[in-house]
């Protein structure tokens, strides 16, 4: 009966040092297991970052005739194989673009409307 009473107090006796380091703090060198910081303050919103649809944007090719110009609008009609198509272009994508020139155009659908991303002349 004394044995048994010793190996009882004596594994009481570890698992109370066992408990008791878990809890200590590390050991020079490391950094404590958890610590809590109070958050930080809140900032003023900044832009979101770019996301990452631009670079998912799917560049397609049409290739046809231009049918109509808008200047004021920048916007350029192009009437392709499987229909026309209204592409938006920047004022210097549209020098030279005319009705009834062949073009070939790499464009990208943004906010519902189609972008011209290079617009190149084509010989009949």
């Amino acid at each position: 009966m004394k044995k048994l009473l010793a190996i009882l107090v004596a594994l009481g006796v570890v698992s109370l040092s066992l408990s008791a380091m878990a809890q200590a703090p590390a050991q020079k060198g490391q950094a404590p297991a958890q610590t809590q910081q109070a958050p930080a303050p809140a900032k003023p919103e900044a832009p979101a970052p770019a996301k990452p649809e631009a670079a998912k944007e799917e560049v397609k090719t049409v290739t046809g005739e231009v049918v109509a110009v808008d200047t004021k609008a920048k916007t350029f009609t192009v009437k392709s194989d499987t229909g026309e198509l209204q592409i938006s272009a920047t004022a210097q994508q549209l020098k030279g673009i005319k009705k009834g020139v062949k073009v070939e155009v790499q464009y990208v659908e943004k906010e519902g409307k189609l972008v011209a991303k290079s617009i190149k002349k084509v010989k009949k």
